[in-house]
């Protein structure tokens, strides 16, 4: 080895570690934040919906901060959880995303990371009566005729991701072949990239303007749903790490293509946080050098963006509002977390 190549690997390991550092100084500072949050009175008050509600059991769970994580879930299960299981915000406004069991499924994950495996299963046992066996896509919306029900790619991949923590191989399965086959099936228009499938699986490209950001992610949108390819990133690449099949690698590194060739602030962006944990599990897979790049290049973004208290703010807000910085820093403190938890026996699996 030259001593340049030699010089440049060991700057390179210097930094990375310099990197760990701050990451983990990141999330420690987002974590007490959240408790000292959530441990206040009237913070989560009656007028509270379910978005300062749904994210926080898993990011205190993953932070074994498990008190406050039950304590939270037996809140929103309490104020927001339907008979079948189902999480309904009072906002109707929230009903308007095409996203109806998001907040579901997210709250399934956490009750199975604070160890309540029966809540778990009962709000995943609901979110399974959306999937559709064939196309393997799970519905938008919960109260749409079977006949005429939009499949999406965040409720699919988030979907994937928590059957495969749940265990259920089958679902996990076929939320990554529609993850897969969404993008093999692309339109050849370089603007955007298309989320949803009809009930006939056939792309759909004709909506209202005003719905457009929740059917197409484009560049000159406001606040572009960069998350969507983000999540598919990050199931193609978990489903390759838990099950050893890495047929679905090839198309987890062609969304990380087709986000950076949407604009390339993906990587730096409220909703770059998915992103980042999917460009670490292909690091981690391939050993390919370029995802370390990227994702160092997410990372700094999320820790420069961390405000001196330990919060996130939401890029469009002037000030904390503290559903939504709530919300957001739950977010970034699960991938954080996520990343810090690396497999040492997945590393370069697909060598």
């Amino acid at each position: 080895m030259s001593i340049d190549i030699a010089n440049h690997l060991h700057r390179r390991v210097r930094s990375v570690v310099r990197l760990a550092a701050t990451l983990e100084c990141t999330v420690a500072e987002g974590v007490d934040w959240l408790v000292r949050a959530v441990s206040r009175t009237g913070v989560l008050n009656d007028q509270c919906g379910l978005t300062a509600y749904y994210k926080l059991p898993l990011a205190l769970a993953l932070a074994a901060q498990h008190e406050d994580g039950r304590r939270i879930l037996g809140l929103a299960t309490q104020k927001f959880r339907t008979t079948e299981g189902h999480f309904v915000d009072r906002d109707p406004g929230r009903r308007l995303r095409y996203c109806d069991l998001y907040e579901d499924l997210w709250l399934s994950w956490g009750a199975l990371a604070l160890g309540e495996s029966s809540s778990a299963r009962r709000t995943f046992s609901y979110v399974e009566r959306f999937f559709d066996r064939r196309s393997g896509g799970l519905s938008s919306t919960v109260d749409t005729p079977p006949g005429k029900r939009l499949f999406d790619l965040r409720s699919t991949a988030l979907g994937g991701l928590v059957a495969l923590e749940l265990g259920d191989a089958d679902i996990a399965q076929r939320a990554a072949q529609f993850t897969a086959h969404l993008l093999l099936d692309q339109p050849l228009d370089p603007t955007g990239f298309y989320l949803v499938r009809d009930a006939d699986g056939a792309i759909v490209r004709e909506f209202a303007k005003d719905r457009e950001r929740f059917f197409v992610v484009r560049r000159d949108q406001h606040r572009p749903l960069f998350y969507a390819l983000g999540l598919a990133v990050c199931l193609l690449a978990r489903y390759g790490l838990v099950t050893g099949d890495l047929s679905f690698l090839p198309t987890a590194r062609q969304y990380v293509d087709a986000s950076l060739a949407i604009s390339m602030t993906a990587l730096s962006h409220d909703y770059s946080g998915k992103l980042f944990w999917g460009l670490c599990l292909l690091d981690q897979l391939t050993g390919d050098g370029s995802y370390a790049e990227l994702s160092a290049r997410v990372g700094r973004y999320l820790c420069e963006r961390q405000s001196a208290e330990g919060a996130w703010v939401p890029s469009d807000e002037q000030g904390l509002q503290m559903a939504r910085s709530l919300d957001l820093t739950a977010e970034y403190c699960v991938w954080l977390q996520l990343v810090a938890r690396r497999d040492p026996d997945a590393e370069g699996l697909s060598r």
